[in-house]
C-alpha cells in the first residue's frame, strides 16, 4: 500500500463549484473533534457553554457535543450541554459520536431522553487505511464487527 492510499490530501481535491445562493450547513465539531490535539486545553463545563451560546449567536447549523461512550466525564458534559439547548431553546441541533457499538450509541440514547430533544448519532467506523493496516483489519473484518 503506497503512502498516497493511507492519507487523503484534502489539498488535491477540487471540490465541485457551490452555486451562487445555495444554503451551507455547518456541524461545528469545536466542542469534540477539536479538542482531540493533546495541546489543547479541554475547556471548563461552563466555558463550553459559553462557546455553545456563541456558535447559536453564529447562526451554526448543528454542534457535536461530545462522545459519552467516552467515559463518565465526556458523558457528563455532553448532558449538560444537551440540557443547555434545551433549557435555552436553542436552533442549533445536537449530535453525539459514536462508534456502532452499543455502549456508544445508548448514552446518547439516554442523554436525549434526559433533556427531551433530539441527537443524532453521527456513527462511525474506526476504518482509515493507517488503521486498517496497523490493526490488520480487512473490509471483511470491518462489515462483521
Amino acid at each position: 500500500m503506497s503512502q498516497n492510499e493511507w492519507i487523503y490530501d484534502w489539498n488535491a481535491a477540487s471540490p465541485p463549484a457551490i452555486p451562487p445562493g445555495t444554503r451551507v450547513l455547518l456541524d461545528d465539531e469545536t466542542l469534540r473533534d477539536g479538542l482531540q490535539n493533546p495541546s489543547v486545553h479541554d475547556p471548563s463545563i461552563e466555558e463550553k457553554i459559553e462557546i455553545l451560546h456563541l456558535m447559536e449567536a453564529l447562526g451554526i447549523d448543528s454542534v457535536n457535543i461530545g462522545l459519552p461512550g467516552a467515559g463518565p466525564r465526556a458523558a457528563e458534559h455532553t448532558q449538560a450541554l444537551a440540557r443547555e439547548i434545551a433549557t435555552a431553546r436553542m436552533k442549533i441541533r445536537p449530535n453525539c459520536a459514536a462508534r456502532t457499538y452499543e455502549n456508544d450509541i445508548q448514552p446518547i440514547v439516554e442523554i436525549s431522553q434526559r433533556a427531551g430533544i433530539a441527537i443524532e448519532a453521527a456513527t462511525f467506523l474506526g476504518s482509515s487505511p493507517i488503521r486498517r493496516l496497523v490493526e490488520d483489519w480487512t473490509v471483511e473484518h470491518l462489515e462483521r464487527t
